[in-house]
Protein backbone atom coordinates (compact mmCIF):
# COMPACT_ATOMS: atom_id res chain seq x y z
CA UNK A 1 0.00 0.00 0.00
CA UNK A 2 1.27 3.44 -0.89
CA UNK A 3 0.91 6.00 1.90
CA UNK A 4 0.80 9.74 1.32
CA UNK A 5 3.92 11.56 2.37
CA UNK A 6 3.32 13.26 5.67
CA UNK A 7 4.47 13.82 9.20
CA UNK A 8 4.74 11.51 12.17
CA UNK A 9 4.39 12.81 15.70
CA UNK A 10 5.49 10.61 18.59
CA UNK A 11 4.62 11.67 22.12
CA UNK A 12 6.35 9.57 24.77
CA UNK A 13 7.39 9.88 28.39
CA UNK A 14 6.26 9.27 31.92
CA UNK A 15 3.18 10.91 33.33
CA UNK A 16 0.50 13.08 31.80
CA UNK A 17 0.33 15.01 28.55
CA UNK A 18 0.74 12.54 25.69
CA UNK A 19 -2.97 12.06 24.97
CA UNK A 20 -3.63 15.79 25.39
CA UNK A 21 -0.93 16.60 22.85
CA UNK A 22 -2.36 14.07 20.40
CA UNK A 23 -5.86 15.51 20.92
CA UNK A 24 -4.50 18.91 19.92
CA UNK A 25 -3.11 17.51 16.68
CA UNK A 26 -6.39 15.69 16.00
CA UNK A 27 -8.51 18.80 16.60
CA UNK A 28 -6.27 20.91 14.39
CA UNK A 29 -6.66 18.36 11.60
CA UNK A 30 -10.45 18.22 11.97
CA UNK A 31 -10.56 22.04 11.86
CA UNK A 32 -8.68 21.80 8.55
CA UNK A 33 -11.36 19.48 7.13
CA UNK A 34 -9.24 16.38 7.48
CA UNK A 35 -10.56 12.99 8.55
CA UNK A 36 -9.04 11.70 11.76
CA UNK A 37 -8.99 8.17 13.14
CA UNK A 38 -8.11 7.48 16.78
CA UNK A 39 -7.23 4.13 18.32
CA UNK A 40 -6.53 3.85 22.05
CA UNK A 41 -4.57 0.82 23.21
CA UNK A 42 -5.30 0.95 26.96
CA UNK A 43 -8.44 3.03 27.41
CA UNK A 44 -11.58 0.95 27.02
CA UNK A 45 -14.95 1.73 25.49
CA UNK A 46 -16.54 1.47 28.94
CA UNK A 47 -14.27 4.16 30.42
CA UNK A 48 -15.94 7.45 31.35
CA UNK A 49 -13.46 9.86 29.75
CA UNK A 50 -14.22 13.24 28.23
CA UNK A 51 -12.56 12.67 24.84
CA UNK A 52 -15.11 9.97 24.03
CA UNK A 53 -17.71 12.72 23.52
CA UNK A 54 -15.73 14.47 20.79
CA UNK A 55 -17.05 12.58 17.71
CA UNK A 56 -20.66 13.44 18.58
CA UNK A 57 -19.71 17.09 19.06
CA UNK A 58 -17.62 17.46 15.90
CA UNK A 59 -18.82 19.35 12.84
CA UNK A 60 -18.87 17.97 10.21
CA UNK A 61 -19.98 14.60 11.44
CA UNK A 62 -17.55 11.86 10.54
CA UNK A 63 -14.49 14.09 10.86
CA UNK A 64 -13.32 12.09 13.86
CA UNK A 65 -13.68 8.36 14.51
CA UNK A 66 -12.49 7.11 17.91
CA UNK A 67 -11.98 3.50 18.99
CA UNK A 68 -11.16 2.65 22.59
CA UNK A 69 -9.81 -0.89 22.35
CA UNK A 70 -8.06 -1.36 25.67
CA UNK A 71 -8.76 -3.38 28.76
CA UNK A 72 -7.10 -0.99 31.20
CA UNK A 73 -3.48 -0.23 31.96
CA UNK A 74 -1.33 -3.36 31.93
CA UNK A 75 0.44 -4.56 35.09
CA UNK A 76 -0.77 -1.73 37.31
CA UNK A 77 -2.44 -2.39 40.67
CA UNK A 78 -5.82 -1.68 39.05
CA UNK A 79 -5.24 -4.27 36.28
CA UNK A 80 -7.94 -6.94 36.38
CA UNK A 81 -7.24 -8.72 33.08
CA UNK A 82 -4.90 -11.52 32.04
CA UNK A 83 -1.90 -10.86 29.81
CA UNK A 84 -3.69 -12.81 27.04
CA UNK A 85 -6.74 -10.53 27.21
CA UNK A 86 -4.48 -7.46 27.01
CA UNK A 87 -2.62 -8.94 24.04
CA UNK A 88 -5.86 -9.76 22.21
CA UNK A 89 -7.10 -6.20 22.80
CA UNK A 90 -3.78 -4.78 21.55
CA UNK A 91 -3.92 -6.92 18.41
CA UNK A 92 -7.52 -5.78 17.81
CA UNK A 93 -6.20 -2.21 18.06
CA UNK A 94 -3.73 -2.95 15.28
CA UNK A 95 -6.49 -4.37 13.08
CA UNK A 96 -8.58 -1.24 13.67
CA UNK A 97 -5.62 1.02 12.89
CA UNK A 98 -5.01 -0.86 9.62
CA UNK A 99 -8.65 -0.27 8.61
CA UNK A 100 -8.49 3.41 9.49
CA UNK A 101 -5.18 4.20 7.80
CA UNK A 102 -6.81 3.52 4.43
CA UNK A 103 -9.53 6.14 4.93
CA UNK A 104 -8.20 8.93 7.17
CA UNK A 105 -5.77 11.79 6.76
CA UNK A 106 -4.51 11.55 10.34
CA UNK A 107 -4.27 8.41 12.45
CA UNK A 108 -3.67 8.75 16.19
CA UNK A 109 -2.42 5.60 17.89
CA UNK A 110 -2.83 6.51 21.56
CA UNK A 111 -0.44 4.56 23.80
CA UNK A 112 0.82 2.32 20.97
CA UNK A 113 4.43 2.93 22.06
CA UNK A 114 3.55 1.73 25.57
CA UNK A 115 1.85 -1.36 24.11
CA UNK A 116 5.11 -2.14 22.29
CA UNK A 117 7.18 -1.51 25.45
CA UNK A 118 4.83 -3.80 27.40
CA UNK A 119 5.28 -6.58 24.80
CA UNK A 120 1.62 -6.59 23.79
CA UNK A 121 2.38 -5.83 20.13
CA UNK A 122 5.59 -6.06 18.15
CA UNK A 123 7.37 -2.94 16.93
CA UNK A 124 7.49 -4.28 13.37
CA UNK A 125 3.68 -4.54 13.39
Amino acid sequence: MRVKKGMIYIFTGEGKGKTSAALGIAMRAVCNNMKVGWVSWYKGKDWDISEKTLPSRMIPKGGLEMYFMGKGFYKLPTDKETPQIHQQAAEAGLVQAEKLIKKVDVLVMDEAIKAIADGLILEKE
